[in-house]
């Protein structure tokens, strides 16, 4: 038989502040109660709550880390006393993240119910994640590079792309580009490959040290031109638990997903005024 040590511990130390006596009624309401602050109650249950979510307790400091949760507990309520006296607590706006605050708390503790916060992941998806991301892993490379930001109109982005095209030194296309009045931003980066949004990954992977490449943005063109490359590979072994943690959250999320997908299925739902569903259609 498997026995949880730390609730017991936490059950033994509740009895030990309850008491063991009950003659009479006041007695027993004040065993249950661990300090107050100005006439108002911080209780027993509170302090076993917190101390529930505590690692590392046990018999040795158990007095101790009870002692800690309570005098978090007593600045705490000394902080809400003193928003009480400033009307906070009726405030529309603290009234609502606290209602907030309070649904999601109810969500967690369903989601908890319902689906493993633990699920099993095999072998064969810590590989095949592995060894279908070799940019974070096999590949994976150290990147320092340049970033050279060109704000330009549309109908001028052909003359800056023959510009950048001709050029195989970053201070000679600066300057060239400063002498034309172009607006320019130069920023240098050093980046591991899973740092990259990935609409640089392509480009650095293609162009070699010294390289000048350029992708077309909203404002202008952003050229890339790598200062050097270092392969900086990881391991099977040394990814398999980020791997099976990655694979955990991506499996609890789908579940979820699922779940809440079902229950919209049979759920009344009516959209008012100039609220409407969101269209995933792009993302899919």
């Amino acid at each position: 038989m498997h026995t949880n040590k730390k609730l017991l511990i936490l059950t033994m130390f509740a009895t030990a502040l309850l008491g063991c006596g009950n003659e009479n009624s006041d007695k027993s309401n004040q065993s249950q109660v661990a300090a107050t602050v100005n006439d108002k109650e911080i209780t027993v249950h509170q302090v076993n709550v917190l101390l529930k979510g505590m690692p590392n307790v046990n018999a040795g400091n158990l007095q101790q880390a009870a002692n800690g949760i309570l005098d978090r507990l007593i600045n705490e309520e000394i902080l809400v006393q003193q928003a009480h006296s400033l009307n906070l607590h009726r405030d529309p706006d603290i009234l609502s993240a606290i209602e907030a605050a309070k649904q999601k708390i109810i969500v967690e503790a369903y989601i908890g119910k319902v689906i493993s916060t633990n699920p099993d992941i095999s072998n064969n998806q810590i590989e095949s994640y592995y060894n279908e991301n070799p940019y974070y892993f096999s590949d994976r490379k150290l990147f320092s590079f340049n970033q050279i930001a060109i704000k330009v109109e549309e109908n001028k982005r052909d003359e800056v792309i023959n510009i950048v095209e001709k050029h195989n030194s970053l201070d000679s296309l600066i300057a060239t580009l400063e002498d034309q009045d172009f607006d320019v931003l130069v920023k240098k980066e050093s980046k591991h490959s899973e740092q990259l949004p990935n609409i640089l990954l392509g480009p650095l992977y293609q162009l070699s040290e010294g390289d000048f490449g350029y992708l077309r943005i909203d404002e202008g063109l952003l050229v890339i031109n790598p200062i050097s490359v270092i392969d900086n590979e990881i391991s099977f072994e040394m990814a398999r638990n980020d791997i099976v943690n990655i694979l955990k959250r991506q499996k609890i999320q789908q579940d979820i997903e699922s779940i809440v997908k079902s229950f919209r299925s049979n759920a009344a739902i009516e959209y008012v005024g100039d609220f409407s569903p969101v269209d995933n259609s792009e993302n899919q």
